[in-house]
């Protein structure tokens, strides 16, 4: 009786980087369950996978680029589909989410069930500008981070800032002679500002969390923390709170 071999993940695009990239980390991730094979040619790729079938070797995966010199790679996943019907099939697309993306006629015609975008990282030319040197360092994706401007420069000078956010409770400095010290016997609420009562809440606050989630929350606490600043019934009640308490609503 014949034993049965690991299915086989298939990976073809022109580009050998790109092929050896996506080899490579399927194998790390998958290598113990499956097979991967990659080529970069149509035509070694179909003999590939008309082997697999002449061996009856199963085919889980096909991922396959879209801009193949050879052919379409949307007319190789069919013929390859044709020998391997139960094999999943993956589009490499460059990134492009419009209409006209390829992508989107693929999927729509039922010509592929799901796809990947390009380009693909394997290494990174990293310049050190200041002593003029540059080094190739690897790497399988980039994020940048371009920073943030506050734009707090229209606040008055009696809110306190730190490199241009604004800092709030604990932050807030109580001592010293500079006129946007904190005027109050009483610690500042959270989210509370050099001013008493005025309330800071979003991105422009100093050690906040820079995301849309984060500063929505900051916001509803704001609006509660200014309640309870204005609901507290007298200044003496605020005066006499322990540090960093809200009095009871």
């Amino acid at each position: 009786m014949r034993q049965m071999s690991r299915p086989v993940l298939f990976v073809i695009d022109d580009d050998a980087g790109v092929v050896r990239a996506l080899r490579d980390d399927l194998s790390r991730r998958f290598g113990e369950d499956f097979r991967v094979i990659g080529e970069s040619s149509a035509a070694a790729g179909l003999a590939t996978v008309r082997g697999l079938a002449g061996a009856q070797d199963p085919v889980a995966l096909l991922i396959v680029d879209h801009d193949m010199g050879e052919m379409p790679g949307t007319d190789f996943l069919a013929r390859a589909h044709e020998m391997h019907p139960l094999a999943k099939r993956v589009l490499l697309v460059e990134r492009d989410y419009s209409a006209r993306s390829p992508i989107v006629q693929a999927m729509t015609l039922g010509q592929a069930d799901y796809h990947i975008t390009k380009p693909w990282i394997e290494e990174l030319t990293v310049c050190d500008r200041r002593h003029d040197r540059a080094e190739q360092v690897p790497a399988a994706a980039l994020f940048v981070l371009i920073g943030g401007e506050p734009r707090t420069q229209w606040l008055p000078g009696t809110v306190q800032l730190q490199w241009g956010y604004i800092l709030t409770g604990r932050d807030v400095v109580r001592e010293g002679s500079h006129p946007s010290r904190w005027p109050l016997d009483r610690a500042p609420l959270p989210l509370e500002t050099s001013v008493p009562g005025v309330f800071a809440a979003g991105d422009a606050r100093h050690r906040s969390i820079k995301r849309v989630a984060s500063a929505v929350g900051d916001g509803a606490m704001a609006v509660r923390l200014v309640h309870e600043y204005l609901t507290a019934g007298s200044a003496d009640e605020l005066l006499a709170a322990p540090a960093g308490s809200l009095p009871a609503g």
